[in-house]
């Protein structure tokens, strides 16, 4: 595990530095990598992204906000919030920038009061703030609900690489997939590393003798990779104007933040054919469900996850959060596009503002 320094002015020099070592060479087992929970028939992900909580930000405001966040889908669905309450919250990155350990650990303490399980990516931001590098995962590592794995001193760069797999009795059915999408360096962003992509390679295959079937995933991270904007321009040269199709959801109010170099990461998701979802965040104001299909007849979901809390730069009308529903015969074929509907996303906005009703973005 490299610990990735992205904070203070050292941060250029750091990361030329850092780019230059090898990881250490420690190798872990697939066990040390893996979180378990139960598979629920209508299993549901909850996607929160950027939350950017500092020692400038009203805390109790912020968890106010994100409480109302995670109960929205039973409101959007009416229903009473313990039929409705999400499985798994997964906070996808930059959840801190500009924090101090005191905001740490209040942060953490709220997200344990919630009483969900919960999973922890890397953003590029986190590890700005007043605490040495390794505070936040110590913290983590204590935490019930934390669902964190991460190996130290292995040979997979970057920190939080990790699987949570979902069974039913002694069958995998499902797994969720994170990984650190990395942070800056030189003049831009870093990408994924290939022991990283091997990772995941490894992962996916030995996953297989857990299922009698083959395995389907969703995978997690923080930064787009270059897909998003191939399909982002796809869809406009077939849309223009027009928003959304049958499939497709595309809301684009800034640039696409990737980085200059393609790991190949998602050719690799593709010759797999395990992961069928990515979900992202870091660009505040975009909004997507893309069915990217690349080369390939099978295609991936590429999705912006919606932005949570006014902290930092963001669109009044586009907060709130991505959920998934895993469908209870994960293989089943929609009956509207008689296509593999692995999962249903619902994006649902949630206002600040009391008056304005919480409303559902996009759902397919």
């Amino acid at each position: 595990m490299n610990i990735k320094w992205k904070n203070t002015s050292f941060i250029l020099l750091v990361g030329l530095m850092l780019s230059s070592c090898q990881n250490p060479s420690k190798v872990y087992q697939y066990e040390d990598y893996v979180s378990n929970l139960t598979y629920v028939d209508q299993f549901l992900i909850c996607q929160l992204g950027d939350l950017h909580l500092s020692k400038a930000s009203f805390l109790d405001d912020d968890f106010a906000y994100i409480e109302k966040t995670i109960k929205s889908y039973s409101v959007v669905k009416n229903v009473p919030y313990e039929m409705a309450k999400p499985n798994i919250l997964i906070f996808n990155g930059d959840t801190f920038m500009n924090a101090d350990k005191n905001v740490v650990i209040k942060t953490l303490d709220f997200i344990d009061s919630l009483d969900i399980p919960y999973a922890f990516t890397w953003g590029n931001h986190d590890l700005q703030g007043s605490y040495y590098p390794e505070f936040i995962l110590d913290e983590l590592s204590k935490r019930p609900n934390s669902l964190l794995k991460n190996p130290k001193d292995d040979n997979v760069y970057g920190n939080c690489n990790y699987v949570v797999n979902l069974f039913h009795m002694d069958e995998l059915m499902f797994q969720l997939y994170f990984l650190d999408s990395n942070s800056f360096v030189f003049a831009g962003y870093d990408t994924f590393h290939q022991d990283q992509i091997d990772w995941y390679e490894k992962m996916v295959i030995e996953s297989q003798r857990l299922s009698s079937n083959p395995t389907k995933s969703l995978a997690f991270f923080h930064i787009p990779t270059i897909e998003f904007e191939t399909a982002i321009n796809q869809f406009d040269a077939k849309m223009g104007e027009v928003k959304k199709d049958e499939y497709n959801y595309c809301y684009i109010n800034e640039s696409i933040s990737y980085p200059n170099k393609n790991s190949g990461l998602v050719d690799k998701m593709f010759e797999l054919n395990s992961t069928v979802g990515i979900g992202v965040n870091h660009d505040h104001v975009n909004s997507t469900d893309l069915w990217y299909y690349g080369q390939y007849d099978h295609p991936i979901r590429l999705i912006y996850g919606n932005k949570a809390t006014r902290n930092i730069y963001y669109d009044d009308d586009m907060l709130g959060a991505a959920f998934y529903t895993l469908n209870e015969k994960v293989n089943a074929l929609d009956e509207k596009t008689n296509k593999k509907s692995y999962f249903k996303l619902t994006k649902v906005l949630v206002p600040y503002d009391e008056e304005k009703e919480v409303s559902i973005e996009w759902e397919r």
